[in-house]
């Protein structure tokens, strides 16, 4: 069981804040995962942080959802695919447009694999 779990830690590409991280609990079996963010600002309410999977089938990240940072600190976010994915060679978080987008089109603020 636990060789199709995979766990990722995210680190800050934000000078505004260098401590911010995420954890990601991901299992390819299931498609389905955890984000785990610690520190990451609070985004304005036009905006959303959006997860990517990088999946090396695909020419661009695969969606992994849209989530939104009310208070600087902990939460905790399930999350799907849009797409299947398999073999995750890392993870990011952008800050796009509120609902999110299709194609990463804002600036990558957390990223590991």
């Amino acid at each position: 069981m636990l060789a199709q779990i995979q766990i990722a830690s995210l680190s800050s590409k934000l000078k505004s804040a260098p401590d911010a991280n995420a954890v990601v609990v991901w299992d390819e079996k299931k498609q389905k995962g955890i984000l785990k963010v610690t520190e990451l600002p609070r985004n304005e309410a036009n905006r959303d942080y959006q997860l990517w999977l990088v999946d090396p089938r695909y020419k661009n990240p695969v969606d992994g959802g849209v989530f939104h940072v009310s208070n600087k600190g902990e939460l905790s976010v399930p999350f799907q695919p849009a797409t299947q994915v398999r073999g995750a060679k890392g993870f990011a978080i952008s800050l796009e447009r509120k609902g999110g987008v299709t194609k990463a089109e804002g600036p990558i603020v957390l990223l590991g694999k």
